[in-house]
């Protein structure tokens, strides 16, 4: 598996973590707004409905249906009328909100509460009212398909970029990479890409840098020009310790390294390191 293919599945997983982390997030606090609002309006209605059966109490059957209907359909409330012998004689019409459109069962188990129920008893009759969340419920799952939409186009958008990035950034090792097969396919020298980097602007201010990789017999020889501005008068005494560091590090493979200034401007570091 590739290196951009790796990231951008991790990128992946993360962004899918945190989607999953915010839809918790989403449908705790779904659930604990569609309860507020339905506990809310149902008690306002019961409140408005203890009123209406006090003034409707010794009102006929006909009577109160007739108000009922003029009530028409109260917030988050279901209210049903049924008469002595405890058939259906009202309902009150639906919500004429997001008329047609229902959340997804499962969905609404997640997040509705347990529906509150209220009786009241008038003369010939009984006023069921039950609480109804489902145009609350609605509106938190249209929230949350909101959410997961912006969610797929980010893990999209970002994932393309990422691979873009990151196609971008390794093309040079790829170079690198194809240089070292054919040294180790039987090809002598390679010549690897040039390499604009900002260490290289500010360090050496150096437009370009080139590597050369070549082998013998008994050794690797590596060869590294840039066009900056040369090493500095002082460059071979005390304190340059990353000169200093290299030809240690070459030294305890038993190999070396050669620093000069190239005529036509510019640095020279030639290593070798023997193959055995």
């Amino acid at each position: 598996m590739s290196l951009r293919v790796q990231l951008n599945l991790l990128v992946a997983v993360l962004m899918v973590v945190f989607t999953a982390v915010v839809l918790a997030f989403q449908l705790s606090d779904t659930r604990a707004r569609v309860r507020e609002d339905t506990d809310s309006a149902s008690k306002v209605a019961a409140q408005m409905l203890t009123y209406f059966v006090d003034t409707y109490a010794d009102a006929s059957e006909p009577v109160v249906r007739q108000s009922l209907q003029r009530l028409g359909h109260v917030r988050s409330t279901d209210m049903t009328l049924h008469d002595a012998h405890g058939r259906v004689i009202y309902r009150s019409p639906p919500s004429p909100y997001k008329v047609g459109l229902n959340a997804p069962g499962w969905y609404s188990a997640l997040v509705a509460p347990a529906p509150l129920h209220y009786q009241l008893r008038l003369a010939g009759s009984v006023l069921d009212i039950q609480s109804n969340s489902s145009r609350a419920v609605l509106d938190g799952w249209d929230d949350t398909v909101y959410l997961l939409q912006l969610g797929l186009i980010v893990m999209v958008v970002g994932n393309l970029l990422v691979f873009w990035l990151v196609g971008r950034t390794i093309r040079p090792l790829r170079d690198i990479v194809r240089g070292l097969e054919d040294m180790q396919g039987g090809l002598s020298l390679a010549r690897l890409p040039e390499f604009k980097n900002r260490e290289a602007r500010a360090i050496a201010q150096a437009r370009r840098i080139e590597i050369e990789l070549g082998s013998d017999a008994h050794a690797l020889h590596i060869d590294v020009r840039d066009d900056g501005r040369g090493l500095a008068p002082d460059w071979e005494l005390a304190g340059h310790y990353g000169i200093r560091g290299m030809r240690e590090r070459a030294r305890t493979l038993g190999g070396d390294v050669e620093i000069e200034n190239n005529e036509a401007g510019g640095v020279r570091t030639h290593a070798r390191l023997p193959l055995e």
